[in-house]
């Protein structure tokens, strides 16, 4: 069975709801009863016109008029993207909570004299209450977490074998705090970076110890990992570019020599 208009539903409640009949919406609006008709029962849409004419006619108000819009912009909309748009209407607003950013594990978990946050961001409320956001810096974690990205932390909740967490040490090693994946290997357990260019840190003697699990992920994908040599040129301007190009053309024809 074919779905009803989203406008044809409208104007048959309204007129139920007022008593009118096709007559009258055509003497107000100066549309034929006909079209009103065709309208009613959902054969037509109306143009744009009619709105203007309808809401004039019956002195409707402009909520009224943007609940009309909309009901005709849904009929007009492609079924597939209309079933998304209905979807919406039932979706509630996310709640937001601002949480403060620190610029290190430690600072983020109250283990510096002075640990004031750098910032303040917006995440939902259902992250929970103790909630902290901590700067990530070096791409030990990449390519899950970025370089200069921003990590949310529920210090409430301790990560799980395969989980990412944030830990302190005892020690002067990493003073500001780890970010890491906690993982059992060999029967014991280490914390392990997503960068396999870095080794496992082996968790004995209770030196580390977790204070949070990482709920979130805001990564900054403009700060990819590149070649510090490629970063350098980036900052140049294009003479100080050509002149760099003409060193290296001249070290590789010189390689080229001694070979």
């Amino acid at each position: 069975m074919e779905k009803k208009k989203e406008f044809s539903k409208y104007l048959e409640n309204f007129m139920r709801k007022n008593g009118y009949n096709l007559e009258q919406i055509s003497r107000e609006t100066g549309i034929p009863v006909a079209t009103i008709g065709h309208y009613k029962t959902g054969r037509r849409t109306p143009k744009n016109d009619f709105i203007d004419k309808f809401v004039s006619g019956f002195n409707l108000s402009s909520q009224e008029k943007n609940e009309i819009t909309m009901a005709i912009a849904i009929d007009r909309t492609p079924e597939v993207i209309k079933d998304n748009i209905l979807e919406l209407k039932n979706v509630k607003p996310i709640k937001l909570m601002e949480v403060p950013l620190f610029s290190s594990v430690s600072a983020g978990l109250g283990r510096e004299t002075i640990a004031e946050p750098i910032d303040f961001i917006s995440i939902p409320k259902t992250a929970g209450n103790n909630v902290v956001a901590i700067l990530v810096q070096g791409n030990s974690m990449e390519d899950t977490i970025l370089d200069g990205s921003i990590v949310v932390v529920n210090t409430e909740l301790m990560p799980e074998i395969g989980e990412i967490g944030v830990f302190l040490t005892k020690g002067s090693d990493h003073a500001d705090g780890l970010v890491k994946r906690l993982k059992y290997k060999n029967g014991e357990y280490v914390l392990e970076s997503d960068n396999k260019e870095y080794e496992d840190l082996r968790i004995e003697n209770s030196d580390i110890t977790a204070y949070g699990k990482v709920i979130q992920i805001i990564n900054n994908t403009t700060k990819r990992r590149k070649d510090p040599l490629m970063s350098y040129i980036d900052k140049l301007d294009m003479n100080e570019r050509e002149m760099i190009e003409s060193m290296l053309k001249g070290l590789i024809e010189k390689k080229k020599e001694t070979k």
